[in-house]
C-alpha cells in the first residue's frame, strides 16, 4: 500500500513534501487523527479508522507547515494536491502503525516528561519562559482541553521513543566509513575542450513547416493562463479588536481583582564565585571542588575582597570579569539551589558553598530591590489590550462559526453572510493559479478559487485561515479558460526554441565526431583548432563540483580509471547545451592517514543508516497490517 503511494508521488516536489511531512505532528499531536471521528472512514489500518474530517485537517495542517517553512512564499507546485495528498495518506498510515506498535509494546511516557515537553514549546512561552495564561488561552482558541492536549503530547512522545530506539541502535562500521571518506575525498584530473552550442546557432535554419509542426505538438506551452475574478468577505481579528470599547470601571475591576499580577517581583543583586566540576566527574573531583570552595570562603572570612577573589578563582568567566556581579535577578532566573540561598541572605552576607549540578557557588548579597505595586495608570493600557484581545478572539471564533454556517447554507452567494456579519463583499481583479494581487497574492486564496467545487460548481469556498488571523471566504464571479495563443504571436518564441534544439544537436554531433578522432590518435589541441573552439584546459574535479554542474561531475566520476597510460575519454553534455570532450588523465585519492583522521566527519552516516533502518521497520509493520484507503471518499 505505502509503496503504491510512493510510486504516485515522484520527483523533487514529492521529495520536498515527504521531507517536511516526516517531521512529527508536533503541536496538535496525532490523537485527533487516530482516535476515530464522527464522519465516514477514509483510511483503515487494522482496527484504526481515520475519518474524512481528520484527513482534511491533516491536509490543512501540512499545507500550513509548508507555508511557514518557506516564509509564506511557496515554490510553484509545492502544494500540488496529488503529491501532498499521497504524502499525508502515507504519514497518517505511518502514525497509526507506530501507535499500534507502541501500545502493544507497553511503551509509556511519564507525566513529568509530558509537562517538561509542554513547557519547552516556544508557542507557549513569553520572554523565553513558559506562560500558563498563554497556554490556557491558545488551547481554548482551539476548543481543546489541557487534558486532551497533554494526552496528544504523550502519544507523540511515545512514538518518538519508538523511532529513537531504532535509529540510535544503528551504526556504520569504521571500515565502511573509511571507504565512504575515500570516495568522498577522491579527485579527478581531466583535460577537456568545450564545444559551445552558440557556435552553431547562426548556421541552423528553421522552415515554416517545422514551426507549424512544433506549434501543433506543443500547444500546451502556448496557452494563455486560466484566470478568474473573485468576490470575497473577510473577518479581521484586528478590526474586531479596534471596534471594542472597554469601560474604565471594568479596567479598574480587573486591576483590583488581579493586583498581584501587577506587582513587580522582588529582585536581588548578588555576586558569585563559581567552582566548576567537569561533566561526568567522579566523587574525587567533586570533593576537590568542595575543598577549593571552602578554602576561598576562609579567605573571605579573613577579610579578602569578594570582587578580587571572584576575578581570581571563578570559573564563570562572564561574571568573573565583573567581580562576580550577577546583576539584579528575580525568582526563577537562577538554578534553584542558588536562587533559594540568595533569597535567604541578608544584605552583605556571604553564603557557605552551595552545591549545584555543575559545581559549587559562593554567594554574596549586594542589594535588595523590594517588590512594588504598579499603579492603575501604569497598567491601564495593558489591561485594556488584554481584554480587547480576548474579546476579539472569542468574537472571531463566534463569527467564524456564523460565517461557516451562512456560506454553507447559501452556497451561491456571499450577501447573506456579509449582511449578518456587518461586513462588505469585496472583489479582486483577474487572478491566475500562480499570480494575484491584494488578498489574492496569498497562495491559499488562489488555491481555494480553483478548487472544482468553487470554480466549476459555483459554490462558496471553505473558510480560509490566513497567517495574520483573517478569515476569508471567496467565490468566483468570472472565469476565462486557458486558450491557445495564435501562431503569429508565438512564432519568434518557436523559432528560438527550434534553433536552440538544432544547435544542441549540432554541438553533440561535432563532439561525438571529435571523440572518434580522439580515440583514433588525434590530440585535443589539434581538435580544438579544427573545430575553431578554445584551446584545451586542465581541471581537477572534486565530487562537490565547483566549476562544473552536478550532472557533468557525476558523468566524470563514472568514467573508468585510466589504464596502461591511456586516458579515459567521453563526451559530457552540459545543461545549457554545450558539450565537453573530456580526457580523464589521473585519479587522486586521499591518504589512509587523512581518512582515519577524518572519521568524525562520517558520523552523519550513522543517522542516515538509522533512518533507513527505521524506514525498513515501517515497511515490516506495513506488510503485517491490513491497510485500506477509500480514495473515492477523499474527494468529498
Amino acid at each position: 500500500m505505502l509503496q503504491s503511494i510512493r510510486d504516485k508521488s515522484r520527483g523533487w516536489l514529492a521529495y520536498i513534501i515527504v521531507f517536511f511531512i516526516s517531521i512529527p505532528f508536533m503541536f496538535w499531536g496525532i490523537q485527533q487523527y487516530l482516535g476515530g471521528g464522527g464522519d465516514q472512514t477514509v483510511i483503515k489500518v487494522d482496527d484504526t479508522e481515520i475519518s474524512l474530517q481528520q484527513f482534511q485537517q491533516a491536509m490543512r495542517q501540512q499545507q500550513q507547515r509548508l507555508r511557514e517553512m518557506f516564509g509564506g512564499k511557496l515554490p510553484e507546485g509545492l502544494l500540488e494536491k496529488g503529491a501532498l495528498e499521497e504524502s499525508v495518506i502515507s504519514q497518517l498510515i505511518r502514525q497509526a502503525l507506530l501507535s499500534q506498535y507502541a501500545d502493544a509494546a507497553g511503551m509509556v511516557v511519564s507525566d513529568q516528561q509530558v509537562v517538561a515537553e509542554v513547557r519547552r514549546l516556544p508557542i507557549f512561552q513569553e520572554n523565553g519562559r513558559f506562560s500558563l495564561e498563554k497556554y490556557k488561552r491558545l488551547l481554548a482558541q482551539q476548543r481543546l482541553s489541557s487534558a486532551a492536549f497533554e494526552a496528544q503530547m504523550r502519544q507523540g512522545l511515545t512514538l518518538d521513543q519508538v523511532q529513537a530506539a531504532i535509529e540510535v541502535s544503528a551504526f556504520v562500521p569504521n571500515p565502511a566509513k573509511k571507504h565512504y571518506l575515500m570516495l568522498k575525498g577522491e579527485k579527478r584530473r581531466i583535460r577537456f575542450l568545450r564545444v559551445p552550442k552558440q557556435k552553431f546557432i547562426d548556421t541552423v535554419q528553421v522552415s515554416d513547416e517545422e514551426i507549424k509542426s512544433y506549434y501543433e505538438r506543443n500547444q500546451a506551452r502556448f496557452m494563455t493562463p486560466e484566470r478568474v475574478r473573485l468576490a470575497y468577505i473577510v473577518l479581521d481579528e484586528k478590526a474586531l479588536r479596534d471596534q471594542i470599547e472597554v469601560p474604565e470601571a471594568e479596567l479598574k475591576k480587573v486591576y483590583e481583582e488581579e493586583k498581584d499580577r501587577f506587582r513587580s517581583p522582588e529582585a536581588r543583586r548578588g555576586q558569585q564565585i563559581f567552582i566548576k566540576v567537569p561533566e561526568n566527574a567522579d566523587a574525587a573531583a567533586w570533593e576537590a571542588a568542595r575543598k577549593k570552595a571552602e578554602s576561598i570562603l576562609q579567605e573571605l572570612k579573613s577579610g579578602a575582597d569578594f570582587e578580587t577573589l571572584a576575578k581570581k578563582y571563578s570559573d564563570d568567566k562572564l561574571s568573573a570579569e565583573r567581580g562576580g556581579d550577577l546583576g539584579f535577578v528575580a525568582r526563577g532566573e537562577l538554578p534553584k539551589p542558588v536562587e533559594d540561598r540568595l533569597f535567604t541572605l541578608a544584605q552583605g552576607e556571604v553564603s557557605e558553598p552551595v552545591k549545584t549540578d555543575r559545581g559549587y557557588v559562593i554567594l554574596r548579597l549586594m542589594e535588595i530591590q523590594p517588590s512594588r505595586q504598579l499603579d492603575f495608570a501604569a497598567v491601564k493600557s495593558k489591561i485594556a489590550l488584554e481584554i480587547k484581545q480576548r474579546q476579539a478572539e472569542q468574537a472571531l471564533i463566534d463569527k467564524t462559526e456564523q460565517l461557516l454556517t451562512l456560506t454553507y447554507e447559501n452556497p451561491d452567494s456571499l450577501e447573506p453572510a456579509a449582511d449578518a456579519l456587518g461586513v462588505k463583499v469585496q472583489t479582486t481583479g483577474w487572478i491566475t493559479r500562480d499570480k494575484g494581487e491584494g488578498i489574492a497574492a496569498d497562495p491559499r486564496i488562489r488555491a481555494a478559487a480553483f478548487k472544482p467545487e468553487v470554480l466549476e460548481q459555483g459554490q462558496n469556498s471553505e473558510v480560509i485561515d490566513l497567517d495574520d488571523g483573517r478569515q476569508v471566504v471567496v467565490r468566483v464571479t468570472a472565469h476565462e479558460p486557458a486558450q491557445a495563443r495564435p501562431l503569429d504571436e508565438v512564432r519568434e518564441q518557436i523559432v528560438k526554441a527550434l534553433k536552440d534544439e538544432k544547435a544542441r544537436a549540432a554541438a553533440r554531433a561535432a563532439a561525438d565526431k571529435a571523440l572518434a578522432e580522439l580515440r583514433g590518435g588525434q590530440s585535443l589541441a589539434a581538435l580544438a583548432e579544427s573545430l575553431g573552439v578554445d584551446a584545451p584546459r586542465e581541471l581537477t574535479v572534486a565530487r562537490a563540483g565547483g566549476n562544473l554542474p552536478p550532472t557533468a561531475v557525476q558523468r566524470i566520476f563514472r568514467l573508468p580509471a585510466p589504464a596502461d597510460g591511456k586516458p579515459s575519454l567521453a563526451t559530457v553534455p552540459l545543461p545549457e547545451g554545450d558539450v565537453l570532450l573530456v580526457a580523464l588523465t589521473a585519479i587522486e585519492r586521499p591518504s589512509e592517514q587523512a581518512v582515519t583522521g577524518s572519521l568524525a566527519e562520517a558520523d552523519a552516516l550513522d543517522g542516515a543508516y538509522g533512518q533507513r533502518e527505521f524506514d525498513s521497520f515501517l515497511r515490516v509493520l506495513e506488510s503485517r497490517a491490513e491497510i485500506q484507503v477509500f480514495r473515492d471518499r477523499l474527494q468529498q
